[in-house]
């Protein structure tokens, strides 16, 4: 993201961040329900057993173009951390776009690949609101 961030400044864009510091993503978090941020704190340990018996948790699987299908499995076996993280922040993500291409008609915006992903993902939630997202390869 640094990279993209100093191309984007040097070119004149807008540059913005979803928790542009520390304190906005402590605030998002402590926004969460109390058994959704509980949730959050036994997804993560989740992972960290996994990772720690060196089982595939799929977390850098990206960088060799496969999906985080494990990542979003371990969340949806959650729920009220699910629709906290794939609905509540998807469709804030997706109107947010909307916002930005209503204003500059056109926009990159870049997410994890757990959030783009199945019915509840952005592109589903932009679709669902008439527009076309098109997933770049």
């Amino acid at each position: 993201d640094a990279a993209l961030f100093a191309l984007a400044r040097a070119a004149g864009k807008p540059v913005s961040f979803e928790f542009p510091g520390f304190a906005d993503l402590a605030e998002f978090m402590g926004s969460m329900p109390d058994v959704a941020q509980a949730q959050y704190v036994r997804w993560l340990l989740d992972y960290l057993e996994e990772r720690d018996r060196g089982e595939d948790t799929d977390s850098y699987g990206w960088i060799e173009g496969r999906r985080p299908v494990r990542s979003l499995e371990r969340m949806a076996a959650l729920p009220e951390l699910f629709a906290e993280m794939q609905g509540r922040r998807n469709q804030w993500w997706a109107e947010t776009i909307r916002d930005l291409l209503a204003k500059w008609r056109s926009a990159f915006v870049g997410v994890g690949q757990l959030h783009v992903m199945g019915a509840s993902g952005i592109p589903a939630k932009l679709s669902a609101m008439g527009i076309a997202a098109e997933l770049a390869d």
